[in-house]
């Protein structure tokens, strides 16, 4: 891996966004079919997987993706509460 390249992390919902499909049917992917790729870990409580490896995948299965100026991404960014507690906080981004 390169070390100076950040993997981008994707949710089900972006993964279904940007293939089509709902993010139900993501997860119903990610259980049973051994071809796609397992997530990575949990982001809050949803399960998170390196969009290249999910990309991959999806070119291998025939997918259609939408096009990159058609792709929203949830951005994780760092708040914190009126007691100093550290929260993460999600905005939509477009990658234009």
């Amino acid at each position: 891996m390169d070390r100076g390249k950040l993997d981008r992390l994707v949710t089900a919902t972006e993964v279904g966004r940007v293939i089509g499909v709902s993010p139900d049917r993501v997860r119903q992917l990610s259980l049973g079919d051994a071809r796609f790729p397992d997530p990575v870990g949990l982001m809050g409580q949803a399960m998170v997987w390196r969009w290249d490896d999910v990309e991959t995948w999806a070119t291998g299965a025939g997918r259609t993706l939408a096009p990159p100026n058609q792709r929203t991404w949830t951005t994780p960014r760092t708040t914190y509460s009126r007691h100093g507690e550290q929260r993460t906080a999600r905005r939509r981004s477009n990658t234009r």
